[in-house]
């Protein structure tokens, strides 16, 4: 299990590197390959919180992210519409770039447009629940201004569906 720190480092913070006041019982490391471009991002991007499970290559194994999750991140990887479609629920919602989806029709027209946009693959870094979230950090790569980029989804998960995804 990996700890990192109970508030936001500051305005920057140089990712790579540990975070200043990381909790004596994790290490506070992003790991290197992941943040090796030498790029500054806002640490409240990357803010975590008590992250459930380690940070690893392979964070999409079933036996580490919830079936849904894991589904989502081979599903998109493979630009397969509708796969993508079915790891969500029939009235599920998405908000995305200050746009809301809502239903299995304009969950599906997002995906195609974002696929034909951005062509963005998925990697998990790291998985945390909270409440009743599941807040999984993907690093994205794809055609889009500073590819590759962490981002945190946020997703609400019923039923062994996705109900919900906010992506910030």
């Amino acid at each position: 299990m990996v700890v990192l720190q109970d508030k936001p480092a500051g305005p920057k913070t140089k990712v790579g590197v540990a975070f200043p006041d990381a909790k004596a019982n994790g290490n506070g490391y992003f790991p290197e390959k992941y943040f090796n471009f030498g790029r500054s991002f806002d640490s409240n991007l990357l803010w975590l919180g008590t992250v459930k499970y380690s940070i690893t290559a392979n964070m999409t194994e079933s036996n580490t992210l919830p079936k849904p999750l894991a589904d989502f991140i081979a599903a998109q990887n493979e630009f397969n519409t509708d796969a993508f479609v079915k790891t969500f629920a029939d009235n599920a919602t998405v908000h995305d770039e200050g746009g809301d989806y809502r239903g299995s029709a304009e969950i599906k027209r997002w995906n195609e447009t974002t696929n034909e946009k951005y062509k963005t693959k998925m990697e998990a870094i790291a998985f945390v629940q909270s409440g009743g979230e599941s807040i999984l950090t993907i690093m994205m790569s794809g055609t889009f201004p500073g590819s590759p980029l962490p981002a945190k989804f946020h997703f609400v998960l019923k039923e062994g569906k996705i109900a919900s995804l906010r992506i910030v």
